[in-house]
C-alpha cells in the first residue's frame, strides 16, 4: 500500500494535501474546543437567580452617620458580623448555619438596635442586589444552589467624595446628598434611591408598635398586622385562632407601583415601616392550599380580613407622619382537596397592581448552545481522516 500511495507524483500531492487539512482540521477543533470551554467559564460566572437559601451578602450602610453594625442569624443568634461602619461603606459577611447559609432570616442591629430582619430565603424574589432594607442596600448575594444572584434593579454606584447624609427634596423619593466626614475616615457617596423603601420586619407580638426612622427630615410611617388561620371559616379573629407564619406581604402606592414586602413571623405578624405619607395598600400572597375568608365581616375592623377573596388585595388606606397602622388583617383557612377555589391561586389575580418585581434575565451565553463547537471541532477534524482513509483505499 505504501508503494502504491507514493507511486506517483499525483498521489504523493493528494497525500500531502490530506496531511495538511488532517493538521488544519486538528487546529481548528482545538480551536473550537478552547472557545467552547471559555463560553462554558463564562457562562459559569455570570448570575443566576437565587436558588435555595443565600449563603453571602454584601450590604451598604445609608445612614447619616457612623454606627456600630451587628448582623445576627435568628435561627442560631450567630452572629455574622460585627464591627464600625461608615455612611456609605459596604461590608460583607459569610452564613454560618447549616450548609454555610445565612438561615432564613437575618437580624440588622445599628448601635445595638434593631434596624430591619431580611428574609434570606430565595422564596422572597426581593432579596437581591438592588434591594433596600432598612438602612441598608444589598449590593451582592450568592445562595446556595445557583451562585451569585442577579441585581433585581440597577444598584446606585459611588463616588469620591464624604459620607452622606439624608436631606429632603420636593419629591416623595429619598435624595442622599454629602457631608463632611470626620478625619481619617473612607468616604463614600450613594446616589438617589429610587423609591421610598420599608422595612421586613415582621413583629413577635400580638401588638406591633413602633414608629419608622425620619428619612430626609420627614416623618415616615408604618402598617401591618397578621394573617390568621380562621377555623371556623366565619371571617372574624376569634380567641384561640393561631397566626400563619412564612406569608408574603406586598405593598403599593396609588400607581400601582411595588414599594417594600415582608414576610409574616410564626405568629402571623408583618410589619411594613419607612413609609412616606400617602395612600397604600397590600396584597397578601397566600400559599395554595388556602383560601381567603370573607371580607370586612362584622364592624370591628381590627378583627376582621381586609383581604378580597378573589385577589387578596386591600383597600387603599393613608398614612400621615407617624402613623403606626396595624389593621390591615387576612383571615385563611384550609382548602378542602375536594374544593377546587381560584382564590388560592394569586398567580391569576388580573386587578391586582404591577408587583414591579423584576426577573434576572437569562444570560447571553446559552450553556445547552455551547456544546455545538464540540461537535463542529469533531466533524472539521474528521473530514480529511475520511478523505484520507478514502485515498488509501483507492
Amino acid at each position: 500500500m505504501k508503494e502504491r500511495l507514493f507511486s506517483s507524483p499525483k498521489n504523493i500531492i493528494v497525500s500531502a494535501l490530506v496531511l495538511l487539512l488532517l493538521t488544519a482540521g486538528l487546529i481548528s477543533g482545538a480551536i473550537l474546543v478552547q472557545r467552547n470551554q471559555e463560553i462554558r467559564r463564562k457562562a459559569q460566572e455570570a448570575c443566576s437567580a437565587c436558588d435555595g437559601q443565600l449563603t453571602s451578602m454584601t450590604l451598604r450602610y445609608l445612614g447619616s452617620s457612623p454606627a456600630q453594625i451587628k448582623v445576627i442569624q435568628k435561627q442560631d443568634q450567630q452572629s455574622v458580623f460585627d464591627g464600625p461602619v461608615n455612611p456609605g461603606q459596604e461590608f460583607s459577611f459569610n452564613g454560618v448555619w447549616k450548609n454555610s447559609t445565612l438561615s432564613t432570616n437575618i437580624s440588622v442591629y445599628v448601635n445595638n438596635q434593631l434596624n430591619v430582619d431580611i428574609h434570606t430565603s430565595c422564596s422572597d424574589p426581593n432579596v437581591a442586589p438592588g434591594s433596600i432594607y432598612g438602612d441598608f442596600l444589598i449590593i451582592k448575594a450568592t445562595s446556595r444552589n445557583g451562585g451569585e444572584v442577579c441585581p433585581i434593579s440597577p444598584i446606585p454606584t459611588q463616588s469620591p467624595s464624604p459620607s452622606p447624609s439624608i436631606l429632603p427634596t420636593e419629591s416623595t423619593s429619598p435624595t442622599i446628598a454629602p457631608t463632611p466626614s470626620e478625619p481619617g475616615e473612607p468616604t463614600a457617596t450613594a446616589t438617589a434611591l429610587p423609591q421610598p423603601t420599608a422595612t421586613e420586619s415582621p413583629e413577635s407580638s400580638p401588638s406591633p408598635s413602633g414608629s419608622s426612622a425620619p428619612i430626609g427630615g420627614i416623618e415616615t410611617a408604618c402598617l401591618g398586622d397578621r394573617v390568621v388561620i380562621d377555623k371556623n371559616r366565619n371571617g372574624v379573629q376569634d380567641s384561640g385562632e393561631t397566626g400563619l407564619g412564612e406569608v408574603k406581604v406586598e405593598c403599593y402606592d396609588t400607581t400601582g407601583k411595588f414599594v417594600a414586602s415582608a414576610i409574616t413571623d410564626n405568629q402571623g405578624y408583618y410589619k411594613i415601616c419607612n413609609l412616606i405619607p400617602g395612600k397604600y395598600q397590600v396584597k397578601f400572597i397566600i400559599p395554595q392550599e388556602y383560601t381567603l375568608s370573607n371580607e370586612n365581616t362584622g364592624t370591628n375592623d381590627l378583627i376582621d380580613s381586609d383581604a378580597a377573596e378573589e385577589s387578596g388585595i386591600t383597600q387603599f388606606i393613608s398614612l400621615s407622619a407617624g402613623d403606626n397602622n396595624i389593621s390591615l388583617d387576612a383571615l385563611v383557612y384550609v382548602l378542602s382537596t375536594s374544593t377546587t377555589n381560584p382564590a388560592s391561586t394569586q398567580e391569576s389575580v388580573t386587578t391586582s397592581p404591577d408587583t414591579n418585581v423584576s426577573t434576572p434575565a437569562p444570560s447571553n451565553l446559552p450553556e445547552a448552545g455551547t456544546s455545538i463547537y464540540t461537535y463542529l471541532a469533531i466533524l472539521v477534524a474528521s473530514i480529511p481522516l475520511f478523505l484520507g482513509i478514502a485515498l488509501f483505499l483507492i
